[in-house]
């Protein structure tokens, strides 16, 4: 693994975001013996591609591109904005902690939680509450037309 990426995932650890290698193990077309939700008739709302800029304590920051699939899986890319900064791909399912509203991403174990607002997500803290002071200003993800 080369050094921006340790780099970028010790970055992201720093603010509640690690990220890793997807942990299922099967194969593409593999039967993991449970039964996929059917797909929806119309795409949901909140189906989308959102990007935005994430603040790090000892970095520029992190680029964000959040992709969320009607199925309810979905990738976020991370890119730290320092000089050489390499993407980082992780891939998951989407968890309702309220339906339509407000949701978490498992990932590397650690649920990162977000609400729904328009045209956006905003991530929220741990423990499910919007934060404040200059910090609530940069934790938006808009969605791209």
């Amino acid at each position: 693994m080369s050094s921006s990426i340790l780099f970028t995932l010790s970055a992201l650890a720093a603010i509640g975001m690690t990220l890793t290698a997807p942990a299922s193990t099967l194969t593409p077309g593999e039967d993991d013996g449970t039964e996929s939700a059917p797909a929806p008739k119309e795409t949901p709302s909140w189906a989308g591609v959102y990007t935005g800029v994430f603040p790090a304590e000892k970095s520029p920051g992190f680029e964000i591109r959040l992709t969320l699939s009607p199925d309810g899986s979905c990738t976020i890319v991370s890119r730290s904005l320092m000089e050489g900064g390499e993407a980082v791909s992780h891939q998951g399912m989407v968890r309702w902690l309220e339906q339509g509203r407000r949701f978490a991403i498992n990932v590397d174990g650690v649920p990162i939680l977000f609400e729904i607002e328009g045209e956006a997500l905003i991530r929220l803290s741990p423990d499910g509450k919007r934060l404040e002071g200059e910090a609530a200003g940069h934790q938006r993800l808009n969605r791209e037309k």
